[in-house]
């Protein structure tokens, strides 16, 4: 799901708005929609928007309808990778989450955490939109390739840190 928002973010502003409600929501942007969140734009990062139309009740309605068949499409919209991800226990909920998101699998720490925010009723589009909003997938989000994504994926299968600044 990552390198689909980092394509996403690489968008300029009106294209990259319309881009977050194709992918996160499934649906091209109402004029409505689409000039509250150039407002937002302005003011915020591009990781605050995708968070904001993530966190919104049509999103959260729309994660949990269930997962959907891809027959005919060619790849699936990061909405329909969360609509799966929401099918799953809260523990596997979030180790997917952290793979989907930052690829790489869930520190002991983060993982507890936000299991327990799950737990005592954090909504999962909360939990996504704050893994979404943090260095780490900003990082990620402002890659120019898909170079880092894959060498972080390569690095935590292999259980060795990766450093971003590094050139390997």
């Amino acid at each position: 799901m990552m390198e689909i928002l980092r394509k996403v973010h690489q968008k300029d502003r009106e294209a990259f708005v319309a881009a977050c409600y194709r992918e996160l929501l499934v649906r091209e942007p109402d004029p409505e929609g689409l000039a509250s969140h150039m407002r937002m734009l302005g003011k915020r990062p591009k990781a605050a928007v995708m968070a904001a139309i993530m966190q919104s009740p049509e999103a959260e309605q729309l994660y949990r309808s269930g997962p959907v068949s891809l027959s005919g499409k060619k790849r699936p919209a990061a909405a329909d990778i969360m609509r799966k991800l929401y099918s799953y226990s809260d523990e596997r909920f979030v180790q997917e989450l952290y793979e989907e998101l930052l690829c790489r699998r869930a520190d002991r720490s983060g993982f507890s955490q936000n299991v327990h925010q799950l737990r005592r009723g954090a909504p999962r589009s909360a939990i996504a939109a704050g893994l979404l909003s943090s260095g780490e997938a900003a990082e990620l989000l402002k890659a120019k390739s898909a170079i880092p994504i894959a060498q972080k994926i390569l690095f935590d299968y292999a259980n060795r840190r990766f450093y971003p600044d590094y050139n390997y």
